[in-house]
């Protein structure tokens, strides 16, 4: 019996962003899923020459690409092969795209910030670049339908060119000296304080709080500052440490793998007929959004320890205990500045935890009511569907087939 034939894909990637990384660990994973299934994928490195080898491109079966020019996307499109861009760092209209919900990461920011108090917002990107501008852009349309306004970041028209070019991304000095550094300080400290700042990588992220630092703006007591990728180079090098959208890159090298698989089991030379979208994980709180815009510092101190960890099955008693001050001033605190009881914040925490490993997550339902801190299930049943209006199975299937209809 002859083995069946492998199919050459062509990896036209970087290497040295965690994002790249974590998407190359997700399409190796995804390729031995696929070979073991019966369709062998053999995943190769290409290199600026290669590009340019019209003979060499033939070779192989199919390409993924992180597409940084007009120059390369003909390329790929001249070798007349299956391809998937999964930068989008411009739209080309024959480039097929798997890549992240820049949506769901904004609605993620959105909920991050709001659910700590925070309602003056502004957001820091690279202008002319795809995904930031998305980031931006729903990010401010989600705000304005809760009722907030949003400052945007435009850096000079020079600097904008030199970031839009993406050249600094990666390159020894321009990390921490950006084209635009001086606007960049100048904006932050312009900041009105009580500011929540999403930046749209947590290499800005990690730019603005080092000009927030040449200023004196102090992060996260003068302004808070989120980022996305959820790198630990950058989240750690920061002081104090980045919180960061996780973007999960690892299922979008899955789901790379599979758009091309899925084309060429039905037609050599055609892509997947759809683009693909994957949703963030969440956020990955740390320190510059570690914070609660109230008037006491003690509420603010409560809320940190409600919301810090949802699994730890805290009570009322523990809040009261842990700030210091009776039940009646705590309770009476929460429903005059809040508008709730300590023991129905309690429960948000939980249930907002419950619907996000419900929608992020395949791990059983029983196993998600315990990460949320039910020592109950039918209790989490019962709560869960009194608050959502649904069962969490029902739950999880309207969330997945939301995400197949965006897609």
């Amino acid at each position: 019996m002859s083995a069946k034939r492998q199919f050459r894909i062509g990896l036209a990637l970087e290497r040295e962003s965690i994002f790249a990384r974590r998407l190359l660990e997700g399409m190796a994973a995804e390729a031995a899923v696929l070979s073991r299934a019966g369709t062998p994928l053999d995943l190769r490195f290409l290199h600026d020459r290669l590009l340019r080898d019209r003979d060499e491109m033939e070779s192989f079966d199919a390409f993924v690409a992180q597409i940084q020019d007009a120059g390369m996307a003909a390329a790929l499109k001249a070798a007349r092969r299956p391809f998937v861009d999964v930068l989008m760092l411009r739209r080309f209209p024959w480039a097929r795209v798997v890549n992240v919900d820049n949506e769901a990461i904004a609605a993620a920011a959105v909920e991050h910030f709001v659910s700590r108090r925070f309602t003056e917002f502004a957001f820091c990107g690279r202008s002319g670049v795809a995904y930031s501008d998305e980031r931006r852009g729903a990010f401010a349309a989600l705000l304005r339908k809760r009722g907030f306004p949003c400052r945007m970041y435009d850096p000079p028209k020079a600097a904008g060119r030199a970031l839009a070019s993406g050249g600094a991304r990666r390159k020894g000095e321009a990390v921490d000296e950006p084209a635009d550094a001086r606007s960049l300080e100048k904006w932050a400290a312009s900041l009105k304080p009580g500011t929540a700042v999403f930046c749209c990588q947590d290499l800005r992220a990690y730019q603005l709080m080092r000009a927030c630092r040449a200023k004196g703006v102090r992060v996260p007591q003068d302004v808070a500052v989120l980022g996305v990728d959820d790198d630990p180079l950058f989240c750690s090098f920061t002081d104090p440490k980045l919180s960061s959208v996780d973007p999960n890159a690892e299922e979008v090298g899955r789901e790379a793998v599979r758009a091309l698989a899925e084309s060429l089991r039905r037609t050599r030379g055609r892509t997947a007929a759809r683009d693909v979208f994957v949703k963030p994980r969440g956020v990955t709180v740390r320190e510059s959004t570690d914070v609660y815009r109230v008037d006491h510092p003690w509420l603010g101190k409560a809320l940190e320890f409600i919301h810090r960890d949802p699994a730890a099955c805290i009570t009322a008693a523990d809040v009261f205990a842990h700030v210091g001050l009776s039940h009646t001033i705590v309770d009476r605190e929460f429903r005059s500045k809040l508008g709730t009881s300590v023991q129905k914040e309690i429960m948000k925490a939980r249930l907002d935890r419950a619907a996000e490993l419900l929608a992020n997550t395949s791990i059983p339902v029983a196993e998600v009511a315990e990460r949320s801190g039910f020592a109950s299930f039918p209790y989490f049943c019962s709560s869960f569907s009194s608050r959502f209006r649904t069962t969490a199975v029902r739950y999880r299937e309207l969330q997945k087939k939301k995400t197949k209809l965006h897609n």
